[in-house]
């Protein structure tokens, strides 16, 4: 007995570092992050994968101790809102897009993104040396996710049962997962006077397909957006399939007739594409392509028998390690929240999109994941069983930091006072997103300061690590248990919804239906 608390404390020890860390979020939802990390489905020990179907590996007498199970699952996720301010630049479920204060003046607008950044520029007759013109909208985005997959499980026994009863166990499982992602922008309220200028996107949504280069001056060799775009209608980056694999190697160490143990480690093996960062909240059918090792352990115990039923808790928790991979993330600079859209002036004064320079590949260490799931499952006259129960999930914050140096003679554009358009010949200081920048002279022109270029110093890094979470699932699974025939069948429908108590973790639900044959 004292053996398997030690496996089970080995298990639990990386919930006492990962919330040790001062810099994973703790407290209000966050804001201003640029990677979303989700658990795919049909993980150890996630429900849709172990409930009811623990011990049907002997199930068969006669057989060669092994069991086979296919799982079909599909879910949607929940509350779009808290993946809203999650992304959004300020905790905020919408967000005012304006390019002229009421009044005209260039001071104390109340807007939280000046559209100029994405290249759209109105005047009274759609000229660039017109008047200028209003554009002003209300932007919401609702990022929705939703998955469809076929789990599939082998176990096998290994050798003969030794006394007092050791069996060793070897099991393949994984999922082949179809995940969609939609970030659903839409723009309502919207105030126009004049005209779009020729060459300039027309709206927040058609800016962030980057169909068309980010315009700026007519003189400047304008680019498009390459990364953190917005499109539903993307194949390759919003939709995905993949699948990863868990290959596991075990021990029954305890088994009685009302009590078992078992223990086990393994490699978590990716089969799904990394992030690129192409798009925002993009599609990834696995976790992150990471190589991983895994350490549990899994308990039953008989808490009520009376002829034909009994009552029986089962219990198990895992512990992930993630290697670290390198990966395409964007970033922004600090206190600056979505400055990584903002112009910027590259070293040879030419105008480009801010998220081209801030998008970079990076080092991303995972570290530790900690998963225990815990349900009471109902057994009559063993075929009919009913399961409850509850999953507890927490995710260490990711380390994050860049893989080459970050390049130097960058700065975020002021703007020219007159005509309101990008100017390479200033530069910002403080201005974010939604300001209408600062001007002050750039490096090599009259007035210039020192040192007012983006330094690495200046980089916000944290904003590409997805932070620590922590997440809480309830369950229900009702099946039944065919024992008489060949080779003995055990069918099983389950539903689970995943909650958070803040916006790091995905809101979702998920059904499934399962069914196990012993051989």
């Amino acid at each position: 007995m004292k053996k398997q608390l030690v496996i089970l404390l080995v298990c639990l020890m990386p919930l006492t570092h990962l919330f040790a860390r001062k810099d994973d979020t703790i407290g209000d939802d966050v804001f201003g992050q640029t990677f979303f990390t989700i658990r795919p489905e049909y993980q150890t020990p996630f429900p849709e994968k172990t409930s009811l179907v623990r011990d049907r590996t002997l199930a068969r007498c006669e057989g060669i101790e092994g069991s086979l199970e296919v799982v079909l699952f599909g879910g949607l996720s929940a509350k779009s809102s808290d993946l809203m301010k999650y992304f959004a630049p300020f905790p905020k479920t919408q967000l005012i897009v304006d390019s002229l204060p009421p009044e005209g003046g260039q001071t104390d607008i109340d807007r939280d993104i000046n559209p100029v950044h994405f290249g759209i520029h109105y005047t009274a007759n759609g000229q660039f040396d017109g008047a200028p013109a209003r554009y002003r909208t209300t932007m919401q985005i609702r990022p929705k996710r939703s998955v469809f997959g076929l789990g599939i499980t082998y176990k096998q026994y290994i050798g003969k049962c030794d006394n007092p009863c050791k069996k060793w166990f070897m099991e393949l499982s994984g999922p082949i997962l179809y995940v969609r992602n939609k970030v659903h922008l839409t723009e309502f309220d919207t105030i126009v006077s004049g005209f779009p200028v020729e060459g300039s996107a027309a709206t927040l949504a058609q800016a962030f397909t980057g169909a068309i280069p980010i315009f700026t001056t007519p003189t400047n060799e304008d680019t498009p957006m390459l990364y953190g775009k917005i499109n539903d209608a993307s194949n390759n980056g919003m939709r995905n399939v993949g699948f990863d694999v868990e290959i596991k190697f075990g021990a029954d160490t305890v088994m009685t007739d009302c009590f078992s143990f078992n223990g086990y480690f393994g490699l978590h093996v990716p089969g799904s594409r990394r992030p690129n960062g192409e798009y925002l909240f993009e599609a990834i059918a696995g976790f992150n392509q990471h190589f991983g090792f895994l350490l549990g352990g899994a308990t039953s115990v008989t808490m009520w028998q009376e002829c034909d039923r009994s009552l029986t808790w089962e219990i198990e928790s895992t512990s992930h390690y993630f290697v670290h991979n390198v990966q395409t993330r964007s970033f922004d600079l600090k206190y600056r929240a979505w400055s990584r859209y903002m112009l910027v002036r590259d070293q040879n004064g030419v105008i480009v999109p801010g998220i081209n320079v801030f998008t970079r590949s990076m080092k991303v260490s995972p570290r530790f994941s900690f998963d225990v799931n815990t349900g009471i499952v109902y057994n009559i006259d063993g075929k009919f069983q009913g399961e409850v129960g509850y999953n507890l999930y927490a995710l260490q914050g990711e380390r994050v930091r860049l893989i080459d140096r970050f390049p130097t003679g960058l700065a975020t554009v002021g703007f020219n006072n007159a005509t309101l358009y990008p100017d390479p010949n200033f530069i910002t200081r403080k201005s974010d997103i939604g300001d209408n920048n600062q001007n002050i002279p750039a490096p090599g022109q009259p007035g210039a300061l020192p040192n007012e270029t983006i330094e690495e110093d200046n980089l916000n890094l944290l904003s590409a690590a997805h932070p620590g979470a922590l997440s809480n699932l309830v369950y229900f699974s009702m099946g039944y248990q065919w024992d008489t025939l060949k080779f003995p069948l055990a069918a099983a429908l389950g539903a689970s919804y995943e909650i958070s108590g803040k916006n790091t973790a995905l809101t979702r639900w998920l059904i499934w239906g399962k069914i196990c044959m012993s051989v």
